[in-house]
């Protein structure tokens, strides 16, 4: 089984934000689907010009993971399957394979798990108090409340950096394990009429890779950069 995992966070995501994608938004009932959209087209779900030179290793890195997932058995608990059920209906899967929809499920659940934390998303009062959050700033490539001037910037974008390669280092580590148990992870998701932060089990290398592209591409809509797509400076949300 060849090390594709951590490459894929660097070489995939950047090349489908340079140019062209700049995710801001999740899906809700008022925005579309921007850091979900660019997560599957990761993985070959959008065709874009940005991923064909890799498409190979992608799909061979899918393969692993799909037999993978086939080892561990597909959670079958109640919320699980409405979990996946709704995955299907709303980024239209209805062709996949169960072991692609815990696939997609698990990409989805952690690119979106930033923005939601498990509520629902027309809370605004939820959502406002998760984004206020000061530990939570670096997730998003933004400042926190220490993170003042130039040294801020700098310091900001040592933060992201610092917590994109440790998922991408816990997605690496479970990836590679033995324990099956240790290749799942409890997320937390909202369903209409039933409640906020229903616990469900995603796949948790995909899971954990996809926290890391969220805080990739955020670092695309979230900074300025100059002609050479350096970073010269880094947004401050909380303040």
């Amino acid at each position: 089984m060849k090390n594709l995992l951590i490459p894929l966070v660097t070489f995939v995501f950047s090349h489908l934000i340079y140019k062209s994608a700049f995710a801001w938004q999740i899906m809700t009932p008022a925005s579309e689907p921007c850091h979900e959209s660019m997560i599957l087209a990761a993985f070959g779900e959008t065709k874009l010009s940005e991923t064909t030179s890799k498409i190979a290793e992608i799909s061979e890195l899918k393969a692993d993971i799909l037999q993978q997932i086939r080892e561990i058995g597909i959670p079958e608990s109640r919320e699980n399957k409405k979990f996946m059920d709704e995955i299907v209906d709303q980024f239209d899967l209805r062709d996949r394979s169960p072991e692609e929809i815990w696939f997609y499920a698990s990409l989805i659940a952690g690119v979106r798990f930033p923005d939601t934390r498990g509520f629902a998303t027309f809370k605004a009062h939820e959502s406002r108090m998760t984004h206020l959050s000061d530990d939570a700033q670096s997730i998003h490539t933004l400042r926190s409340k220490s993170d003042d001037g130039n040294e801020g910037d700098a310091s900001a974008l040592a933060a992201t950096k610092k917590l994109i390669l440790e998922h991408a280092r816990q997605s690496h580590e479970r990836y590679y394990s033995k324990n099956n148990e240790i290749r799942k992870v409890y997320s937390v998701w909202t369903f209409p009429f039933y409640g906020d932060n229903v616990a469900v089990t995603v796949h948790a290398p995909l899971y954990l890779l996809a926290m890391s592209a969220h805080s990739i591409q955020d670092s695309y809509s979230h900074t300025l950069r100059n002609e050479a797509w350096e970073v010269v400076s880094v947004a401050n949300y909380i303040d």
